[in-house]
């Protein structure tokens, strides 16, 4: 059986409960038996992290630890350069030539997806898995022209690609956002429903996201 690598990057900062539930829910879908939460060491198209690498790596620890199809992968973490995605897949498929890489990322990325640093590389190394984000459509910006060139319309078509391909999910949106979720953490309002038991207990012990702007 062809080995698989199956990744959902992000700064998780913080990790919530809608990135695990996407994860959970694509692993399902697609029946990938282990998907890998990806944070990034210094993202290229947004403000730095509010806390440290090593604080977000703990945290996405906490919060797929109960959950048997997800795991962790610090790859871009070991960088102190600038986090492209690119580059990271390139390293990967130079690891492991004969597996199939499947990056997970939400509609709000496809939108923009021709803008990434050598989206090319990409989609030459690697399969998306595209998730559904509430405000995003397929006729936004460069999601048409990538679904129309890239786009398998079966789930069993998608599972023969090595590279190359787009499959949509039809995974339910989760309206939350990170922004928000630290403005709430800030204030000090109620964000248990948003965040794992685990998680919140860490993030109050260490008493992250108390000195936002």
């Amino acid at each position: 059986m062809t080995k698989q690598i199956n990744l959902l990057g992000g700064t998780f900062d913080p990790i919530h409960i809608g990135h695990i539930g996407i994860a959970r829910a694509v692993a399902k879908e697609c029946h990938l038996n282990r998907v890998d939460l990806m944070p990034c060491h210094l993202p290229p198209h947004r403000q730095s992290p509010g806390v440290s690498a090593e604080h977000r790596l703990n945290m996405v620890k906490l919060a797929t630890a109960p959950y048997p199809e997800l795991g962790v992968e610090n790859i871009e973490l070991k960088r102190t350069t600038l986090s492209y995605t690119a580059e990271t897949i390139r390293l990967l498929r130079q690891q492991h030539p004969s597996a199939t890489l499947n990056l997970i990322i939400g509609m709000d990325s496809l939108t923009r997806f021709c803008s990434w640093h050598q989206w090319q590389t990409i989609l030459n190394h690697a399969n998306l898995i595209v998730c559904r984000r509430p405000g995003y459509t397929v006729e936004q910006g460069d999601a048409a022209k990538l679904l129309a060139q890239y786009r398998c319309q079966s789930l069993a078509q998608f599972q023969q690609q090595q590279n190359g391909s787009i499959w949509l999910s039809a995974n339910d949106m989760i309206p939350i956002s990170a922004t928000e979720l630290r403005m709430a953490l800030q204030q000090q309002q109620p964000v248990q429903k948003w965040l794992t038991t685990d998680v919140l207990g860490y993030i109050r012990q260490h008493q992250l996201y108390q000195g936002l702007n």
